[in-house]
């Protein structure tokens, strides 16, 4: 069957969600341990590690990671239906 998207513009989409992906992951997982390391090696005070990790909530990862899998998928289903 012919795919209703091209196969340039799916390997280009699916590139796009792994970044997304990993920049959720990277936002729920990777940080705030960055931010924690940074406490403890006195670099950064509790209160300024508190300012920083509210700036960006677990929420948003979450939120990126569901949208590339929501894309990915969407995009799977046009390319090979």
């Amino acid at each position: 069957m012919l795919s209703t998207i091209p196969t340039g513009q799916f390997v280009g989409s699916t590139i796009e969600h792994v970044f997304f992906l990993f920049g959720g992951v990277y936002l729920l997982l990777l940080w705030p341990k960055q931010v924690k390391r940074q406490v403890a090696s006195n670099k950064i005070s509790q209160a300024e590690a508190d300012a920083k990790l509210k700036k960006a909530r677990p929420w948003f990862g979450w939120f990126l990671i569901a949208w590339s899998v929501y894309g990915f998928v969407s995009d799977c289903s046009l390319y090979f239906s």
